[in-house]
């Protein structure tokens, strides 16, 4: 039985991990800083750098802006031909750190959509970005996935979100972004060696 504290230690290990994500305090990520009645829009968005949108409050329905509800709130953020971007100044690129990104990204019912990109960057840097949904009177969630490594030379550096429209209109929402705990190399192989055992004390179990 020598192999169960190895195994305990794996499961735990594995277990702080999956616990130990945690949400980024992104400033007005639902956009709903600015009170606007149905169907109004504004200019500028609270919180976020951007040259072409605001915030907007559609008109929900079968002849509105969109068939059915917004993902959260009463606001969306407009963006016609250009983008918008928050810098996380307290939030730095870590080493053995993932990161997901997540908004929700709308296509009006009244439009045709023209195209997005969802990046996560590093300083100027692009770290990752998708731009593959076709939202189609409604919304879809974007994810983009990124992984810090030891040795990065971007580590240190503050991150930034931005959000692109290649023309009129995208609409998007409710901003995430997520931060969790890699293992290092060495640490990973002995968590994979420990659940190895663990299943191997499963297969014996069972066979006597």
């Amino acid at each position: 039985m020598k192999y169960v504290p190895s195994a305990l230690f794996a499961l735990t290990l594995a277990a702080s991990l999956s616990a130990n994500a945690a949400p980024v305090s992104i400033t007005n990520h639902s956009f709903e800083s600015t009170v606007l009645a149905d169907g109004i829009n504004g200019v500028g968005i609270v919180g976020w750098i951007n040259s072409t949108g605001g915030a907007f409050n559609p008109r929900i329905g079968p002849t509105g802006h969109f068939t059915n509800p917004i993902p959260d709130g009463n606001n969306t953020a407009w963006l016609n031909g250009g983008g918008a971007t928050q810098t996380l100044i307290s939030t730095l690129l870590t080493a053995n750190t993932a990161y997901t990104l997540m908004v929700e990204v709308g296509d009006r019912r009244d439009n045709v959509f023209p195209g997005y990109q969802v990046a996560l960057l590093a300083g100027n840097t692009v770290l990752a970005s998708e731009s593959s949904l076709q939202p189609n009177d409604g919304f879809l969630t974007s994810t983009v996935n990124y992984t810090a490594l030891a040795g990065n030379p971007l580590l240190g550096t503050a991150l930034t979100i931005r959000l692109t429209a290649n023309g009129t209109q995208v609409n998007f929402d409710n901003v995430r972004l997520d931060v969790s705990p890699v293992p290092e190399p060495e640490t990973y192989a002995l968590m994979l060696a420990g659940l190895g055992l663990v299943g191997f004390a499963a297969r014996r179990r069972s066979q006597v």
